[in-house]
């Protein structure tokens, strides 16, 4: 009520500057009073400190008879105060924190919820509380920066120069950096025009935020989610970082979009991760690290693009790994890794390749790759005969291998190495090389002079993009099928 007679005071007059300060003055002083709010005992006083300050931030955002300076200045004030009051400590929630952080291995909902239960009754009531306080000023934050429901192909039309359907608070700076959230988190659709920082969080509830942009850089570095995390579909139009973090619930990071460098290194994963499906691909346009990560389940790299060069390097791999139907357009590193399951990287664009030091304790699928350029294998260590080829009464599949690229020659290395900590016997297998050929292994073949010309085309051309690998393989897939004829 008091704001809507500010609001008509202030346009039934034409205000001079003292009339301004007066106006400027008022709204600090509610200002104060609200924040005085928000340290209240009473769950009611400090919603309607919150309620208060979101109400302010609203009029002065639409307030014309002010610079525009000035207004922004005072916006970005209020989302600091109402971030700060997100990231301040709640003893309830840092007590199960620390209590889930003895817990070894992964931690389960049902860890949490037993924390939640041994709560004596008046922390359960304290706890009930300022979740729902938090969470109410996380909505109308939410509100604020959410856009209607959008889709890839929509953001790239804004992208491009088209229309902005931006929430009013979107192009304000936002810090949430090591906050506890013991609440939903929904940003589901959300806008952010500003930097987001999101570091050094803990997620003791379920995170939604698919479909959003962020078109600054955003920090979700040395965070740790108890809890599944629905990631789908975001556009990351600058870099981010989302590095030394864990994941104890299912990670979908589908149909995502990454304008600027990624960082994702460091990080464990201790349920499924699905990074892309035939449904919703991922889309790589500049340098992106894996490396020195761990992944407890079974991890889903198909049907991603990478514009530039990706590392996967130093990681551990406890489950099945399905990298098929990927396309790297350039260097992508994949050594001094460990397989403990079955891998599989059939059916993939490779331009640059490096396989080295690395240990496969069960089946790997290297066959009906392309490789353009160069190709390293060496002192890798396999438990079962790595497939590079792959015959049946219908089909071939063999690896094609170029090593000719803008007039450089380069080579490939199938050397398998000895190392008696992996206490290697004489029967472990080795690459068998192609009769005749020292260099591929059985069932693979050179490019020919047609197909590495296609291949500098399409392939390594400007105009190359994710969905043109099943095209691609359209194209190769008569000739696989005559050189497996020429085999029989």
């Amino acid at each position: 009520y008091v704001h809507r007679k500010i609001l008509v005071y202030i346009r039934s007059k034409r205000m001079n500057d003292e009339d301004l300060r007066t106006v400027e003055t008022y709204r600090l002083e509610l200002y104060m009073q609200a924040c005085e709010n928000l340290s209240a005992e009473n769950e009611a006083v400090r919603l309607s400190g919150a309620q208060t300050l979101v109400g302010l931030g609203d009029i002065w955002h639409s307030d014309k008879t002010f610079p525009e300076e000035t207004r922004r200045e005072h916006v970005q004030k209020i989302i600091d105060t109402l971030c700060a009051y997100i990231r301040s400590p709640f003893h309830i929630a840092t007590k199960i924190k620390n209590n889930l952080e003895k817990i070894e291995g992964r931690v389960t909902r049902q860890d949490i919820q037993h924390e939640i239960d041994i709560l004596a009754t008046d922390e359960k009531v304290e706890y009930i509380s300022e979740r729902n306080v938090r969470k109410n000023i996380l909505l109308s934050i939410y509100n604020r920066v959410h856009v209607p429901a959008t889709s890839m192909r929509h953001f790239c039309e804004i992208h491009s120069g088209g229309r902005d359907n931006s929430g009013i608070w979107s192009s304000y700076t936002f810090n949430f950096s090591g906050s506890v959230f013991f609440y939903p988190i929904q940003f589901r659709y959300a806008h952010w025009g500003a930097r987001v920082d999101m570091s050094d969080c803990v997620y003791l509830d379920a995170v939604r935020m698919q479909h959003s942009r962020y078109m600054t850089f955003v920090d979700f570095s040395h965070s740790i989610f108890y809890c599944d995390v629905d990631l789908r579909g975001i556009s990351y139009v600058r870099r981010m970082s989302r590095r030394d973090s864990i994941y104890h619930g299912k990670a979908d990071l589908r149909s995502s979009y990454y304008g600027g460098t990624a960082n994702l290194s460091g990080s464990v994963y201790y349920d499924k991760a699905i990074f892309a499906d035939s449904e919703f691909r991922l889309f790589y346009f500049k340098t992106v690290s894996f490396r020195n990560s761990i992944y407890h389940s079974k991890v889903n790299f198909k049907y991603c693009f990478y514009h530039e060069d990706v590392n996967f390097s130093d990681s551990v791999y406890c489950d099945v790994v399905d990298y098929r139907y990927s396309t790297y357009l350039r260097e992508s590193n994949f050594s001094e890794s460990t397989y403990y399951k079955r891998v599989n990287f059939a059916q993939s664009i490779y331009w640059y390749s490096l396989f080295i030091n690395n240990t496969y304790h069960e089946y790997v699928n290297f066959s009906g790759s392309i490789y353009g350029w160069s190709v390293d294998f060496r002192n890798s260590w396999y438990r079962n005969k790595p497939k590079f080829s792959s015959f049946n009464s219908r089909w071939t599949k063999p690896s094609l291998f170029s090593f000719e690229r803008l007039g450089g020659t380069h080579y490939t290395d199938f050397s398998t190495r000895t190392d008696e900590l992996l206490g290697e016997s004489p029967e472990a297998p080795s690459i068998e090389p192609a009769p005749q050929n020292s260099v591929l292994p059985v069932g693979c073949r050179f490019l020919t002079e047609e197909e590495q010309k296609y291949c500098q085309d399409t392939v390594y051309g400007p105009y190359f993009d994710c969905n043109q690998l099943q095209k691609v393989l359209d194209w190769f897939a008569p000739k696989l099928k005559t050189y497996r004829r020429s085999k029989k």
